[in-house]
């Protein structure tokens, strides 16, 4: 599907509408009340990402989805990378359900497929995917004015612990062979 500039806005303003945003802004908390909406947990999850991977992603395991944010960032970033993640989420971005969109071992080597479905990365999706969830997460953004840095509600599920570990040694150890 093809969306000029207009029309992407219009997209976009149009789920803007449908959602609740706490006021101010705290993106846990809206993650958290996505998972209720959802009956389904969004869990955010602050990470140290090294340079040559994405600084966002979307994990989906069989339980929840899990929103990770590079940590070693602003927190308006945060912000930015975090609602970036929750947008594809919203607008339902799935990928086209090819093998290499779940966790491929070059991308993180050291993840077990069978724990994650699929994680979504730049490289996996449309372009019109990606200005549709980054204009979204924009215009959240102008819409709430402050935010506060993206921090966990509480301690993670040992399993999310467990996956927070294997992403950050498969990336930092090399596991992105390109930019993704």
């Amino acid at each position: 599907m093809r969306m000029d500039g207009r029309q992407l806005r219009r997209y976009c303003e149009a789920k803007l509408a449908d959602l609740a945003i706490p006021s101010p802004f705290d993106l846990d908390a809206f993650c958290a009340a996505l998972g209720r909406e959802r009956d389904r947990p969004v869990v955010l999850v602050p990470i140290a990402l090294p340079g040559r991977a994405p600084c966002g992603m979307w994990a989906v395991t069989d339980d929840a989805d899990y929103i990770f944010v590079q940590k070693q960032t602003s927190p308006l970033h945060q912000a930015l990378i975090g609602l970036h993640e929750v947008s594809h989420l919203l607008f339902g971005h799935t990928g086209s359900g090819q093998a290499e969109e779940r966790t491929d071992p070059v991308f993180a080597p050291n993840l077990d497929p069978e724990t994650v479905r699929y994680m979504l990365r730049r490289t996996h999706y449309s372009a019109v995917a990606e200005r549709q969830a980054e204009m979204l997460a924009s215009l959240i953004l102008a819409e709430v004015g402050t935010w506060a840095p993206a921090e966990p509600a509480g301690p993670l599920p040992p399993e999310v612990d467990e996956l927070v570990e294997r992403l950050e040694a498969s990336l930092a150890h090399g596991g992105t062979q390109r930019r993704v």
